[in-house]
């Protein structure tokens, strides 16, 4: 009898053993062979303040993948997210792709009518999306579009819209940063140059008729080619060089000796319109030293980021 009971003791053990087994449990957390770390850009639906696409920093651990925003997180009528998503992510069965789903993604209204007509409460509002297709580079999906009628929420009118991130290169937005100073300055200069060019020729052009090889005044004497140094100074192919726009606000001309003589003797001629002219270069230039600042600590983010990606 006792051997009787002992076997059936020893065959109910081993019949529950599989079932405590951590493989057979279902208790053995899902290892995903991904990682998402990094900067991203976000193409999605809805206005926001900043140009061009938003920007994401991915926090990805273990399966939970959390978006915080770079750049776009304003949206057109003032209010901020806080994050761009929070979701949790699965293995799909389709090789070398995973799926993500939230509860908490964070989206900026579209319809300027419906921010008009019900107020600052559709500015931005909470959504979800489910099972979005993930690779290494690249998320795309739709997500829900919050249903309003009669500026209530209702879930009857909800929609659809597609949003799509892909991931940067390890520097690729201080490469773009640089960029877009280098265009900055391109942009000042152009501005700069395309009334000057011709006022301060003809300036030039005017006292070399009235005043022949010498100029001579109460207050100033000097060469004619005096007048014509604005000119001179900015002459060359803005359009297309950036880096002449560069070295032109590197070398601020309107704080050399020669633009104060060209100043007095414009003043000497009574060229109003020179006069004008030199007086919106002169707050242009302003605008241009910070541009060119903003340039070099471009460069010096880029440097360090090529420094710690080399």
């Amino acid at each position: 009898m006792r051997t009787l009971l002992k076997r059936l003791i020893l065959a109910f053990a081993f019949v529950a053993l599989p079932l405590l087994t951590p493989g057979a449990s279902g208790q053995q957390p899902t290892t995903l062979n991904l990682d998402l770390n990094g900067r991203w850009d976000l193409v999605e639906h809805g206005e926001h303040l900043s140009l061009g696409d938003s920007m994401v920093r991915i926090d990805h651990t273990g399966q939970t993948v959390r978006a915080e925003f770079l750049k776009g997180a304003v949206c057109a009528d003032g209010t901020r997210r806080s994050m761009a998503f929070t979701g949790q992510l699965t293995q799909s069965t389709v090789p070398g792709e995973w799926l993500l789903s939230s509860t908490d993604m964070w989206v900026c209204s579209g319809d300027a009518d419906l921010r008009l007509r019900c107020g600052a409460k559709f500015g931005n509002y909470k959504t979800s999306f489910t099972n979005v297709v993930v690779t290494p580079d690249e998320i795309q999906g739709m997500r829900v579009a919050q249903g309003v009628k009669d500026c209530s929420l209702d879930s009857r009118e909800d929609g659809e819209h597609e949003f799509t991130l892909k991931r940067l290169g390890p520097c690729e937005p201080e490469e773009r940063n640089v960029k877009s100073w280098e265009d900055e300055l391109l942009k000042l200069a152009k501005n700069i140059v395309g009334n000057a060019r011709v006022v301060f020729l003809a300036a030039a052009e005017l006292a070399e008729e009235r005043y022949a090889p010498t100029f001579t005044s109460p207050t100033v004497t000097g060469p004619p080619s005096w007048v014509s140094f604005p000119y001179v100074t900015v002459n060359g192919s803005w359009d297309e060089d950036a880096e002449m726009a560069e070295e032109y606000f590197r070398l601020e001309p309107v704080s050399a000796p020669e633009w104060a003589r060209a100043r007095q003797m414009a003043a000497a001629m009574g060229f109003k319109v020179m006069l004008t002219e030199m007086g919106r270069v002169e707050n242009e230039n302003i605008y241009g030293q910070r541009a060119l600042t903003g340039l070099q600590n471009a460069r010096a983010d880029l440097a360090a980021c090529k420094a710690r990606h080399p």
